[in-house]
């Protein structure tokens, strides 16, 4: 009985990840002014070119599913205009998320996180 309880607890731990990403928002702006919603995480090796597109524009990130870093996710950003944005993974509440006044400058003059970005983890 101890090695079947054992067991299960070992498979578990190995089909759920125990740490889990950090995932930013921000809204990225190219050099052409052209603006985007974009999404990353703390473990995308070029936040200037691996980010994922959530809404074409300066709209509402909230409510769209959305994957970063290939098939990661899906995510959903909720809360927008409310009292504080929070993250979802598969529908579920994953995280709370806080302000960041940073602006990430990038190499091509795109700008990512125009006047700050969230960072939920």
């Amino acid at each position: 009985m101890q090695f079947t309880i054992t067991s299960a607890f070992i498979a578990a731990l190995v089909a759920s990840p125990l740490a889990s990403a950090t995932v930013f928002l921000g809204l990225r702006q190219s050099r052409f002014g052209d603006q985007s919603q974009v999404a990353w995480t703390n473990g995308t090796p070029n936040i200037c070119s691996g980010f994922s597109t959530i809404v074409n524009g300066n709209g509402s990130p909230c409510g769209i599913d959305f994957n970063v870093d290939g098939n990661n996710g899906p995510f959903t950003f909720q809360g927008c205009g409310g009292n504080g944005l929070s993250l979802e993974r598969n529908h579920q509440f994953n995280s709370n998320c806080k302000f960041v006044k940073q602006t990430i400058n990038c190499d091509d003059g795109a700008k990512v996180g125009v006047n700050g970005f969230w960072q939920c983890n």
